[in-house]
């Protein structure tokens, strides 16, 4: 590639870089999370804005409980709304707190962070909520088990 090519893609680069119309994230969480059986472990979701690349994170940081417990895989749910909708599904008393617009799949292997990039950066400022829920596999007790974080609302400025 030629210097000229180089530097050409260099500034087109810079340029969609210095179009990222946002500057700041905000998290704030509602509701309440589960550990329904009794795992002892709970879920943070945070979010980290990196303006250089227009790009938003978002961490799934699962706090292993006790005796062997470990996350196997984590599923996000991002939607427009906040809900109040019992989930039997993930354990007795767990709450889907956010709508389900677009459910994400990660292994823990892959790591905690759902990259999410934003191809159009002229955007005006967004919310959207997040609630995350991280399949544990325990040695004692039930081999697997849901865990629930609570709703978080994610504010774009």
């Amino acid at each position: 590639m030629t210097a000229s090519r180089l530097l050409t893609l260099s500034m087109t680069a810079a340029s969609a870089v210095a179009q990222c119309s946002w500057s700041s994230v905000s998290v704030s969480s509602y509701g309440q999370g589960c550990s329904p059986f009794g795992l002892g472990a709970a879920l943070n979701v945070s979010a980290s804005l990196h303006v250089s690349q227009c790009r938003l994170d978002l961490d799934v940081t699962p706090t292993s409980g006790c005796c062997g417990t470990a996350a196997v895989g984590t599923v996000l749910a991002l939607g427009f709304a906040p809900v109040s909708v019992p989930a039997p599904v993930l354990g007795a008393g767990c709450t889907l707190l956010a709508s389900p617009g677009l459910l994400i799949y990660r292994s823990a292997t892959a790591g905690s962070t759902f990259p999410l990039l934003f191809l159009a950066p002229q955007l005006p400022p967004v919310t959207f909520h997040v609630q995350a829920a991280s399949l544990f596999f325990s040695s004692s007790g039930p081999s697997y088990a849901w865990v629930a974080s609570a709703g978080a609302r994610v504010d774009l400025h």
